[in-house]
């Protein structure tokens, strides 16, 4: 494997000949955690959430999912893929063991680990977590259930739809009026304690250039991601292995990924230590909670 460095990440070519692409932060001998971003988001979600917490002792390594970011496409995966990708770039780092931490659309991906390389991982966060779909759609609603329900019944259309709804603001001429408007959107719907995080100094500029990072190859990769978000994930969750140290945050105020999700798949992964909180909503809980959250994780 090479690795090229890039700004804001670096690439691996990975043994299928894929580039992988991914951002790190921490030194070489801290413990590790691999993170999986939201949807839509990259690899660049890392840089807002290290932006409120430095913790001494972690390194943390965000990638990108295929077609996302610096990573290649790929045909035909599955969202056990996933976890070759992982154990390919731990290998190339020199990394034996590691925790896994996914957030919101990055959940699925921290499940796949748990239950096809167990033996690699030291434990595994879910943080807003999406679970299967058969649990999901009970719960979730609007634009998002739209888009999952378009993803399980006609991957074209929610496609174009995204490219509509997302991907061209995103890439509009007029960044700043593009900005503004995304931003009032998200704050008129927003629960106070996102509302806090999104109007923090500089924080919409980052959430920003990670959205914008999502869609630099166009919008295949999130298409997939939904899609297979909706198929089986080719293993169940009751199936992960216990000793995998499992830990699930989940806030109470979550309008996007409702905390019912979270508490329908405690069920099931019986040795998951859960905590919900009442006054967080969907990423201001992992932001002001960063520092427990990666503890948690880096001591089990």
């Amino acid at each position: 494997m090479v690795s090229v460095e890039e700004k804001l990440g670096k690439t691996t070519i990975l043994s299928d000949g894929r580039q992988l692409g991914y951002i790190e932060r921490g030194n070489p001998e801290d413990k590790p955690i691999f993170y999986f971003h939201g949807w839509p988001s990259s690899r660049l979600e890392l840089l807002e959430v290290v932006s409120f917490t430095n913790i001494p002792g972690c390194k943390i390594i965000s990638i990108d999912r295929p077609g996302i970011g610096l990573s290649d496409f790929k045909k035909r995966r599955t969202l056990l893929d996933i976890a070759d990708d992982v154990v390919e770039l731990a290998d190339f780092l020199n990394i034996k063991k590691f925790s896994v931490l996914g957030l919101s659309g990055g959940a699925p991906y921290a499940h796949a680990c748990a239950y096809k390389i167990p033996d690699r991982l030291n434990s595994v966060g879910i943080v807003s977590g999406l679970g299967p779909h058969y649990i999901t759609k009970e719960h979730m609603s609007g634009p998002e259930g739209f888009m999952l329900t378009l993803g399980k019944t006609a991957p074209w259309l929610l496609r174009i739809f995204i490219s509509a709804a997302l991907a061209k603001p995103l890439k509009s001429k007029n960044q700043d009026k593009a900005k503004e408007k995304f931003l009032a959107v998200n704050l008129k719907n927003a629960p106070e304690p996102e509302r806090k995080r999104l109007e923090h100094p500089g924080v919409f500029d980052t959430i920003w250039k990670q959205m914008r990072e999502a869609f630099i190859q166009g919008t295949k990769g999130s298409t997939k991601d939904v899609s297979l978000y909706t198929k089986h994930w080719g293993f169940e969750l009751k199936n992960i292995p216990d000793k995998v140290k499992y830990f699930l945050w989940h806030g109470e105020l979550d309008n996007l990924a409702p905390i019912g999700i979270s508490k329908a798949v405690a069920k099931e992964i019986r040795h998951c230590v859960s905590k919900f909180y009442p006054e967080e909503g969907h990423s201001s809980l992992l932001f002001n909670n960063f520092k427990e959250i990666v503890n948690t994780l880096l001591n089990a």
